[in-house]
C-alpha cells in the first residue's frame, strides 16, 4: 500500500490551474500507470469543471489502510463526502464494483468519529457506459447507495446532493488529519 495520497488540492485549482506536469508524485509510476492517472485526472478535471461552485476539495489516491486498497477520488463537497471510483475503460456498471465502492465508503465512514457525521455518496464512474439513474437512498448513518455515472453528468449528480441534503463545509486538513490518525 501506499501511503501517500497522490493529490491534494482545492476544487478551484484542480478545474482551472492544475498542471499535471508539476505533479512531481506522477513521475514514480510506471509509464501506463502515470498515463491511466493523467486519463482519470483529464476526466475529472473535465466533468468537475462544470460544477456551478468550485470550493472544495479534490483528494486523489487516499490510502485506507488495507493492503493495497486506495480510494481513486475523494471530493469534499458543500459538506458532503463524494468517493469515486474510476473505471476508465468500462462500458458497463459491474455489480461487484458497484459494490466495492460502497464497501470501501462504508469503511471510510466507520473510520473516524468525524465521518460519521457527515454524508457519504459512493460514485462509480464507469466511462464508457451509458449514464444511468438512480434513486436517492440513505441508510441511518448518511451513507448513500452507489451512484452510477458515465461521468457525463457527474457535476449534475453532485450538485443535486448538495441541494437536496445540507451540510456544513468540511476543513479538507482536519478531516486528512483525522483520516491518517485512524488508519
Amino acid at each position: 500500500m501506499t501511503e501517500k495520497i497522490l493529490l491534494n488540492t482545492p476544487l478551484y485549482t484542480f478545474c482551472r490551474q492544475l498542471d499535471t506536469a508539476n505533479i512531481t508524485d506522477l513521475s514514480l509510476f510506471t509509464p501506463y500507470t502515470k498515463q491511466v492517472w493523467q486519463d482519470k485526472i483529464t476526466l475529472l478535471r473535465k466533468k468537475l469543471t462544470a460544477l456551478p461552485h468550485l470550493a472544495g476539495q479534490v483528494i486523489l489516491r487516499l490510502p485506507m489502510g488495507l493492503e493495497r486498497e486506495e480510494i481513486d477520488a475523494v471530493v469534499l463537497y458543500r459538506g458532503i463526502v463524494f468517493v469515486i471510483q474510476l473505471e476508465l475503460e468500462s462500458s458497463d456498471y459491474k455489480a461487484g464494483s458497484i459494490a466495492r465502492v460502497y464497501q470501501t465508503t462504508r469503511q471510510l465512514k466507520d473510520l473516524t468519529p468525524l465521518n460519521k457525521e457527515l454524508y457519504m455518496v459512493p460514485v462509480l464512474l464507469a466511462a464508457k457506459a451509458k449514464p444511468q439513474a438512480g434513486a436517492l437512498a440513505a441508510s441511518q448513518d448518511l451513507l448513500f447507495d452507489t451512484m452510477c455515472d458515465s461521468g457525463e453528468y457527474l457535476s449534475a449528480l453532485i450538485e443535486h446532493f448538495s441541494n437536496q441534503f445540507k451540510a456544513d463545509e468540511i476543513d479538507a486538513e482536519n478531516w486528512l488529519a483525522q483520516h491518517y490518525r485512524s488508519l
